[in-house]
């Protein structure tokens, strides 16, 4: 995600196939970089059914603050 004040300068300055451009090209270099890294499989040192569960309204509260941040940042 490119942040506005970025695009605002890019269209401030009529370049803004440039920052498309580059940032398919920096999108690129991530996909070919993570296709030949290998994670490792780790294992857990706990059960993870043992644990008690996450609440599901702390999914939802976290799910409604990033959508509030991403829509007013």
């Amino acid at each position: 995600m490119i942040c506005s004040g970025l695009i605002a300068f890019a269209l401030k300055h009529n370049a803004i196939s440039i920052l498309l451009a580059a940032t398919a090209l920096f999108g690129g270099i991530l996909v070919v970089g993570l296709s030949f890294t290998s994670f490792g499989v780790q294992k857990h040192e706990k059960d993870v059914h043992a644990t008690g569960a996450v609440l599901p309204a702390a999914g939802l509260g976290i799910t409604i603050a990033m959508a509030a941040m991403f829509l007013f940042t």
